[in-house]
């Protein structure tokens, strides 16, 4: 997909994300499903992540998860969801397509983390330090319950969808982000649908690398997800 968000906020005045008076819009990353940005809202004085599909049924499916997800910190929050229609370039008689979320920002992800530790210490302190990772393992530990509580299988765990928040009083600062290759375990199932869309396979575990090329492995929820 291709969104050059300036220019199409520039382009289209109506467009939603105008009346946050957008400002300072710097690209996060990209895949071949969605693009990631950060901005910042001169209406609300604010930094927020948006992230802007192509594709409706992996938009249908991110918001299903969050809204499952919903009154845990296993997630970013989610700010505002809405979909965006306007000519085709190609066809001025076709209209396309783009699905918007806007969710709280975020400071790094855990691989930015790691190797933000790593320039700043000398050569055989690199990485983090064992209180630091008690830390983020004890977190993500209480992350990944919930997503077993709610029977989610996320499906594409990797580093780039870990993320910290910023510092609160009163929270957890880990996450995980971008459930739009997820799936649901339903009750009573125990063995999670697989695609090799859905996985990014440099991450992949030595069972779902057997499943994709052998098919002699079959992966459960206790391999994905665990069991609720």
């Amino acid at each position: 997909m291709e969104c050059d968000l300036a220019e199409l906020l520039h382009h289209y005045k109506f467009h939603p994300l105008n009346y946050f008076f957008v400002s300072e819009i710097n690209l996060l990353g990209r895949t071949d499903e969605f693009h990631l940005y950060s901005f910042f809202s001169q209406e609300l004085e604010q930094a927020f992540v948006l992230k802007v599909l192509s594709n409706e049924a992996l938009y249908e499916v991110e918001k299903r998860m969050i809204t499952r997800l919903e009154g845990t910190l296993a997630t970013l929050k989610l700010v505002n969801a809405f979909t965006f229609e306007f000519p085709s370039d190609h066809n001025p008689h076709r209209k396309e397509r783009q699905y918007y979320f806007i969710f709280e920002a975020y400071s790094q992800n855990i691989i930015q983390l790691i190797n933000r530790r790593s320039s700043t210490l000398a050569q055989k302190h690199r990485g983090l330090s064992e209180g630091e990772l008690r830390t983020v393992v004890g977190e993500l530990l209480e992350v990944f319950a919930d997503l077993q509580r709610k029977r989610i299988a996320h499906r594409n765990i990797k580093p780039a969808n870990i993320v910290m928040v910023e510092p609160t009083s009163n929270s957890k600062r880990m996450r995980i982000c971008n459930f739009e290759l997820a799936t649901e375990v339903p009750e009573g199932k125990d063995s999670i649908e697989l695609a090799v869309e859905a996985c990014s396979i440099i991450y992949a575990s030595p069972l779902i690398l057997m499943h994709f090329t052998t098919g002699s492995a079959s992966p459960s929820s206790k391999d994905v997800a665990s069991k609720p």
